[in-house]
């Protein structure tokens, strides 16, 4: 469950920013920036407790070497976009406070970074889904990956 808050804390943080951008509402962009900021503080442990895991399972039979690469390239894009989510967002919270006409130029940077970050948290989570479960891709060479390597090692 952990290893969600980044991803749902980005959604809520981004929706609440949209709203408050769209109703013109100081207070309810402000939120949302302080949500995107805290969902993102996150990404640290996680990204370290997936660094953890995959020593534990890389070795197990049936996960997928490819599968945990492209997890792992996914993971470091949607970790630095995040990072980068909640910069922007801490800069629009500065600019409210003391230089507002800069606050609506960096609305757009929060709304554009963040839909950035959250789309590569999806993808990422779903490639990690997909390493503990490559029955969920049809057709892929995960699957014949593992194939073979069950194979290999029914013949020894």
């Amino acid at each position: 469950m952990f290893n969600h808050l980044p991803s749902i804390g980005q959604v809520i943080g981004i929706a609440v920013f949209v709203f408050g951008f769209f109703s013109s509402s100081e207070i309810v962009k402000k939120t949302g920036a302080w949500v995107i900021l805290i969902s993102a503080i996150f990404v640290w442990p996680v990204s370290w407790s997936g660094e953890q895991t995959e020593e534990l399972i890389e070795n197990q039979q049936g996960i997928s070497e490819s599968l945990m690469h492209e997890h792992e390239e996914s993971a470091e894009t949607a970790f630095k976009l995040t990072l980068l989510s909640a910069a922007v967002a801490l800069a629009y919270l500065a600019a409210a406070k003391w230089k507002p006409d800069f606050s609506k130029p960096i609305s757009f940077a929060v709304i554009a970074i963040g839909s950035a970050s959250i789309a590569f948290l999806v993808i990422a989570s779903h490639k990690g889904g997909l390493i503990k479960h490559p029955e969920l891709i049809d057709g892929s060479t995960a699957n014949t990956e593992i194939n073979n390597r069950h194979e290999e090692q029914e013949e020894d």
